[in-house]
């Protein structure tokens, strides 16, 4: 995930990824 590699944490990581694909935090757990 470019996120992490980017030094952001993972709890930041899953936020930015939910908002940018616009699925709940509990649809990004699942990659």
């Amino acid at each position: 995930m470019k996120y992490i590699k980017d030094g952001i944490n993972k709890k930041e990581a899953i936020k930015l990824v939910a908002k940018d694909r616009e699925l709940p935090k509990s649809e990004v757990y699942k990659f």
